[in-house]
């Protein structure tokens, strides 16, 4: 995808500028981050105010598709983490650690647990994928772990029942 390809553009740069000028760098890769005061661009946020709102939701890949959903505070939680450690030293002067929640969740139960949560039914329109769509996200977390020690564990339902409040809480938003 053309997102994916920025982001990876990124960290190249990232990798040479540490090659060339000696500068350490820790890339982050978020996955799916979703909760309290999400962007409102950002389809946790679009489908919880549509759900509320009694508006449709297009669905591409007619559902079909799963995204490592990972709660804001369990990325804060590993961003605070990742700042405390020591810089690379030496020859590997640039690392790029994936912050997810290494269970991807099918969107059609993201969007379930969102109704539930409501308490009102989605009006779902089913569509094809988009070009560059990518169907599977996951998070190998290994070396989040390993430096760390920290692993997200906000389950869904708490994450998004933190989300609906809020979305609740600041309905003109």
């Amino acid at each position: 995808s053309v997102y994916a390809a920025t982001k990876k553009s990124t960290e190249l740069l990232a990798h040479v500028y540490a090659h060339i000028y000696r500068i350490a760098f820790t890339g982050m890769r978020f996955f799916t981050v979703y909760g309290p005061y999400t962007r409102p661009d950002m389809a946790a946020y679009l489908f919880a105010k549509a759900i509320m709102e009694e508006r449709s939701i297009k669905v591409f890949n007619y559902g079909h598709q799963d995204r490592d959903f990972t709660y804001i505070a369990d990325t804060v939680q590993a961003i605070t983490a990742l700042l405390n450690l020591p810089m690379p030293k030496q020859t590997a002067l640039h690392r790029v650690v994936n912050i997810g929640n290494e269970h991807p969740i099918q969107l059609l139960q993201f969007i379930e647990c969102l109704q539930n949560n409501i308490g009102k039914k989605a009006i779902l329109e089913f569509l094809p994928s988009q070009p560059g769509d990518v169907n599977h996200t996951f998070a190998n977390t290994t070396q989040l772990y390993q430096l760390t020690g920290f692993k997200p564990s906000t389950t869904l339902a708490e994450g998004v029942q933190h989300l609906v409040a809020w979305c609740k809480q600041y309905p003109h938003l």
